[in-house]
């Protein structure tokens, strides 16, 4: 897919600098940066449902698993 942006001229000019000297072109580097913008929305919906889990269940996994302060300390 294709998009326009509209942008300072001057910066476009900096932008493309920058990709250069970084081996790689302004379309890369928008094509990244708005991949990085998706993955922390997903970053952030993890954390949403880690909070929601750490705070309504009961603190043991399904497996059993019961921890044990005095073991994690063992050497």
């Amino acid at each position: 897919m294709n998009i326009t942006l509209s942008a300072d001229e001057k910066t476009v000019q900096r932008t493309r600098e920058y990709a250069a000297r970084n081996g790689t072109s302004l379309n890369q580097l928008l094509r990244e940066h708005m991949e990085r913008l998706v993955g922390l929305a997903n970053v952030q919906d993890a954390a949403e449902e880690f909070a929601h889990l750490a705070t309504t269940q009961a603190g043991c996994s399904p497996e059993g698993f019961v921890f044990d302060r005095d073991a994690v300390h063992e050497r």
